[in-house]
């Protein structure tokens, strides 16, 4: 069970359950007026920050009118609604003012009778490549397997994401780094198993700043640091497996709908985040709106701003662009 389950979801809010520790003699977890210990359940769900690997099953659309909860990729579901998932008529319609057409175009070229099961071969390669490193990793400090594995979980500013599972950087607590590489979260970057997917500001250098106002950099600070340390080397990582053709990089079978992609499809919803090109001149200040991702081609040189920060960045010298419909 859930260390923190969510009962319902409010705008940003999330809402959970817990009960009080009062063990006798009673009251004697209520430390005073405003706090307390709260008992949960022994085991929570993660998400690993910094990258995205392929749906193993998500939400889709079955009708003009209906979706289908938690279908596998492999299914009939969605090898049918990824032929062609702006068919006219055929699925729900994406909110007002609807799809941009350059986000649009860009998917409808990726989609097609094999996009499912492409993304579904894709995500069980990526399952097993986290099972195979934690075992490998378990042999390697001599883990004794009948005791569970403790692992370092790094939090950041962000700490649940709306299926209320912990945002974190995850490794083994072994903390030798000549037995402890990178993170999981990296390491699956580096093996091409995960695309990038850097969501400001739970993303090095920016998360172990103060401060999210701390955290919003200029363009040319902001890229600079962006080139360097933990990001900079995740960037690299991702370069490095696409020359070399790895897991979603395989020149034969490249992954088509990057996993963000595909939430959004079946959730009919449009992109929300917008979006800093790290590629871009230093002293570039442009933010892309949500629906200017596809500009950037790379998926390790973007960096997405959730919306709501978007004026803090304007304070620091940068300019939020529009993007023509047509």
């Amino acid at each position: 069970m859930n260390l923190i389950i969510p009962v319902k979801s409010g705008g940003r809010t999330q809402f959970f359950r817990s009960h009080p520790s009062l063990p006798a003699p009673a009251g004697s977890k209520v430390y005073d007026g405003d706090g307390l210990r709260g008992d949960f359940d022994a085991s929570q769900p993660m998400r690993f920050l910094g990258c995205d690997t392929a749906e193993m099953a998500y939400r889709v659309p079955i009708s003009p009118t209906a979706s289908k909860g938690s279908q596998k990729l492999d299914g009939p579901q969605w090898a049918t609604y990824l032929t062609d998932p702006f068919e006219e008529g055929a699925w729900p319609k994406f909110p007002d003012p609807g799809l941009h057409p350059l986000v649009q175009a860009s998917l409808s070229a990726r989609c097609g009778p094999d996009a499912a099961a492409n993304h579904a071969r894709h995500a069980a390669a990526g399952r097993q490549a986290l099972i195979d490193m934690i075992q490998a990793d378990m042999a390697l400090v001599g883990h004794d397997p009948a005791q569970p594995l403790t692992l370092f979980v790094a939090l950041s500013h962000e700490v649940f994401d709306s299926y209320g599972r912990l945002l974190a950087f995850v490794n083994t607590e072994v903390k030798d780094k000549d037995i402890r590489p990178r993170t999981y979260n990296e390491r699956q970057i580096a093996l091409g198993m995960a695309t990038p997917f850097f969501i400001w500001p739970n993303v090095d250098p920016f998360r172990g700043r103060a401060s999210v106002t701390d955290a919003a950099l200029p363009p040319k600070q902001l890229r600079s640091l962006a080139a360097k340390g933990s990001l900079g080397r995740a960037r690299e990582d991702a370069r490095v497996a696409r020359s070399a053709g790895l897991g979603i990089y395989n020149p034969a079978d490249p992954l088509k709908i990057p996993a963000f992609e595909l939430r959004m499809l079946g959730d009919r919803k449009l992109p929300s985040r917008w979006v800093i090109d790290l590629s871009a001149n230093a002293d570039d200040p442009t933010i892309l709106p949500p629906e200017g991702y596809p500009l950037i081609e790379r998926a390790e040189d973007r960096l997405f701003i959730p919306e709501e920060y978007v004026p803090l960045f304007v304070q620091k010298g940068w300019q939020a662009a529009k993007l023509v419909r047509w």
